[in-house]
């Protein structure tokens, strides 16, 4: 029990006697977002102390990346180099990067930019409760005008490391003669010599130091389907993913046949959301805008009385009494797939306890109890499953 007195005592001398060392002058002024991909997310917003910054991200999809930039001041009157023979440690599934705008210079500020990118594809059997996570760290030293690691003005000069040093031994001394042991007083002695390589690296070098906590994060996506007629134009057809295609079997102009007034008419339009979620994000339900022809004048409502058959797929429409009008589709029905296309019917699928899980905000009709089927309105939020989310206009035959 003394011996472990003794050890307590040592490392409370290493607390009172190590003093908390950083540069006067050189800092981090601000790290700031410059720019990322779209599923990537910020799981805290990224913090700064003295040389040492810290952030905190989630990954989605492959290439997903995030870049920040980090300003530097230096308010001395040295010029400092960052080192380059100093770098994250090497991973399997994301790149980390540290890229400079020059040197440090004395009395001005310097920018680093710290990119973190998911680079390659994680086997799903690694992840954990859908997710992989990952820390890292760099240092990286800044170097005097001759490349060696330069010694930050901490205020702690020759004289009171060495004032603190005797104190350290004058201590031990007393404690030696106090108990009459000189076995545990060398015991104590060796251990505060340990503590004296500690205080002199304390104030050898200058670093920057990046820490990351990185996590991959298993996503889901939500996809929307309609069976209504749509009319597109060929650039936006050309817009369209395969998955996206849609079944276009007529062409209409409106007024004349020329190229800016040709519209496809398509049917069954299947459109992705853009983003992918993780189990337990909050997801918008979209409205989607379609475009249909009606007609000027109501005296007549179906704007085909006004179209000529030209050929076997083409249409002409008077253009005095026909217009296109776009409007947002904002009813969906979250049911069993049953779209009639297996690919579609393979990637999604509905769970018994969807509803509980989903939270929808705005239920205009509930059959789940019966039938398994919800008839939802957007705008509204629902929370995201462990699994892909179809929304359809209505049962597909």
């Amino acid at each position: 029990m003394k011996k472990i007195k003794y050890i307590i005592f040592a490392l409370f001398l290493s607390v009172i006697l190590i003093p908390n060392v950083s540069a006067k002058g050189v800092e981090i002024k601000s790290i700031t977002l410059d720019t990322k991909s779209n599923n990537t997310e910020e799981k805290s917003n990224p913090t700064h102390s003295g040389l040492t910054m810290n952030f905190s991200i989630g990954f989605k999809e492959k290439d997903d990346f995030i870049k920040y930039k980090v300003v530097v001041k230096n308010d001395t009157d040295i010029d400092y180099k960052i080192s380059t023979d100093t770098s994250f440690h090497k991973s399997e599934y994301i790149t980390y990067k540290y890229e400079t705008t020059g040197d440090l210079k004395a009395n001005s500020e310097l920018t680093v930019f710290v990119t973190l990118t998911y680079s390659n594809e994680i086997d799903p059997s690694l992840l954990v409760d859908d997710k992989y996570t990952e820390t890292n760290k760099a240092v990286l030293k800044l170097l005097d005008k001759n490349g060696n690691p330069a010694n930050p003005n901490t205020g702690v000069n020759t004289y009171l490391v060495i004032t603190l040093l005797l104190l350290s031994i004058l201590i031990v001394t007393l404690l030696i003669t106090k108990k009459h042991n000189k076995i545990k007083g060398l015991s104590l002695l060796v251990i505060g010599l340990f503590l004296i390589p500690t205080l002199v690296y304390a104030v050898e070098t200058l670093k920057l130091t990046i820490n990351v906590n990185a996590e991959i994060l298993r996503e889901y996506k939500v996809a929307y389907i309609t069976n209504q007629s749509v009319f597109y134009t060929d650039s936006e057809l050309e817009q369209l993913s395969e998955e996206e295609k849609m079944q276009c079997e007529r062409i209409y102009y409106i007024g004349e046949m020329t190229e800016e007034n040709k519209y496809n008419l398509c049917h069954i339009k299947y459109i992705e959301d853009e983003q992918t979620y993780s189990p337990g994000e909050k997801v918008e339900l979209k409205e989607i805008p379609l475009r249909k022809l009606k007609t000027k004048e109501y005296s007549v409502e179906d704007p085909g009385f006004y179209c000529v058959k030209q050929t076997t797929n083409t249409y002409l429409c008077d253009g005095e009494h026909v217009e296109t009008t776009t409007y947002m589709k904002k009813d969906w029905d979250y049911e069993e797939i049953n779209t009639g296309f297996g690919t579609i019917n393979s990637e999604f699928k509905l769970f018994d306890n969807d509803k509980d899980i989903m939270k929808f905000s705005n239920i205009i009709m509930d059959e789940w109890d019966n039938n398994k089927r919800l008839q939802l309105e957007a705008p509204q939020t629902f929370t995201m499953p462990r699994h892909n989310v179809l929304f359809q206009q209505f049962n597909f035959i």
